[in-house]
């Protein structure tokens, strides 16, 4: 299963909304993407339907096993899941090449240095390119089992953001 029916059983009452604001934004066809943190790999899966070429990359061997093994069961080819840590990605940019678009949702809250993965991720973008950005605003309500942390373990560093930062 894929498209929203998959998003709601995710547990995130938000990811119907990020859904939505990806299909409409989201450019099709014979374009490079990059998914920077896939999470579940739902939208790796999506993009990769629409016919773009997929980067997909995570921290986690456990993410990336079982969303490989998740495209596999749904026959998505298209995809490329790598595990890499976004805090490392400006050494790897000339291996990853550039993009036409790049995905990061619900990503850079779970950094320190937010500003610097932000960076590094638009210097991996075409001319022209897009960067889809989704971030929780700070004042959201938490979702069971979200927490901040106090280092780079995979919980938030900050509930989110507000106009000003």
């Amino acid at each position: 299963m894929i498209g929203w029916p998959a998003l709601l059983l995710h547990g995130d009452p938000c990811v119907l909304d990020r859904w939505l604001w990806v299909r409409r934004h989201l450019w099709s066809g014979p374009v490079r993407t990059l998914d920077a943190g896939f999470g579940n790999g739902a939208f790796s899966m999506y993009a990769a339907r629409i016919g773009n070429e997929v980067v997909a990359l995570s921290f986690s061997a456990q993410e990336c096993d079982a969303a490989r093994a998740r495209a596999a069961r749904l026959g998505v080819k298209g995809i490329s899941f790598r595990m890499l840590d976004l805090r490392e990605l400006k050494s790897h940019g000339a291996e990853l090449g550039n993009f036409d678009q790049i995905m990061c949702l619900e990503t850079i809250e779970h950094l320190v240095d937010d500003e610097r993965a932000v960076a590094d991720l638009a210097s991996l973008l075409r001319p022209g390119g897009r960067l889809l950005l989704t971030t929780p605003s700070a004042d959201h309500r938490a979702l069971y089992g979200e927490r901040v942390s106090e280092s780079e373990d995979g919980g938030h560093m900050r509930w989110g953001y507000t106009p000003a930062r």
